[in-house]
C-alpha cells in the first residue's frame, strides 16, 4: 500500500510539474504579463504596446489578434508592427474593432526572444470615459502554423476632462490693481 500511495504521488507530482513548465504564453500591453491602466485627459495620445510573453517552449511564426475598444472615448490613430521576423503584416480597423495579424516566412525562429513586441498601437482620448483594450478572437501559431493556446491581459485607458483653472481670488485683484494703475497712468498722461 505504502508503495502505491508513493508511486501515485510520484506520478501526480510530475503531471502538476509539467503542467506548470508548459505554461501557456500570454498576450498584453506590458512586456511581463500584466494588465495595464493609464489616465490620461482628454485631447491627449496614449501607446500601448503589444507584447507576447512566455515563449520558453514555442516559437511565434505568425498571429491574427483581434481587439475591441470604446472609440467614443478612445480613438484609434495607428499601429506600427515592430517584430523583425514579420514579412506580412495587416491591420483591418472597423468601428470599435482593430484586427492586427502578420506572418513570419523564416522556417528557422530558434533564436528568437522568450518576449516579443509585436506592435504599438495609438489612440487619442476623445471624451471623458473608459475604454476597456481587451481581446476577441486570438490566434497564435508556430513556424509550422501549427496553432498554441495563449493567455491574455486586457488594457484601461481610463480618460479625465481637462481641468482649466480657475482663476483665484487673489488673480481677480491683481487683474483689477493693474487695470486701475493703468487709467491712473492714462488720465495723467492726458492731463
Amino acid at each position: 500500500m505504502k508503495k502505491l500511495t508513493a508511486l501515485v504521488s510520484t506520478t501526480l507530482l510530475a503531471f502538476y510539474l509539467s503542467l506548470s513548465a508548459q505554461a501557456a504564453p500570454i498576450l498584453a500591453f506590458s512586456n511581463d504579463g500584466s494588465a495595464v491602466s493609464q489616465t490620461i485627459t482628454q485631447g491627449d495620445n496614449v501607446s500601448l504596446e503589444l507584447w507576447v510573453s512566455g515563449l520558453e517552449n514555442v516559437n511565434l511564426g505568425g498571429f491574427d489578434i483581434e481587439l475591441f475598444f470604446d472609440p467614443s472615448v478612445s480613438l484609434f490613430q495607428s499601429a506600427l508592427f515592430s517584430a523583425e521576423w514579420l514579412d506580412f503584416s495587416d491591420l483591418i480597423v472597423a468601428g470599435n474593432r482593430l484586427s492586427l495579424a502578420s506572418v513570419s516566412s523564416l522556417f528557422d525562429l530558434s533564436t528568437q526572444p522568450d518576449s516579443l513586441l509585436l506592435a504599438t498601437l495609438q489612440f487619442s482620448a476623445g471624451a471623458v470615459g473608459t475604454s476597456l483594450v481587451n481581446f476577441g478572437n486570438i490566434l497564435l501559431s508556430d513556424e509550422l502554423a501549427q496553432p498554441f493556446s495563449t493567455d491574455w491581459a486586457a488594457a484601461t485607458i481610463e480618460v479625465q476632462a481637462n481641468s482649466t483653472g480657475i482663476p483665484e481670488p487673489q488673480t481677480w485683484l491683481l487683474m483689477l490693481l493693474a487695470i486701475a494703475l493703468i487709467r491712473l497712468q492714462r488720465s495723467r498722461t492726458y492731463r
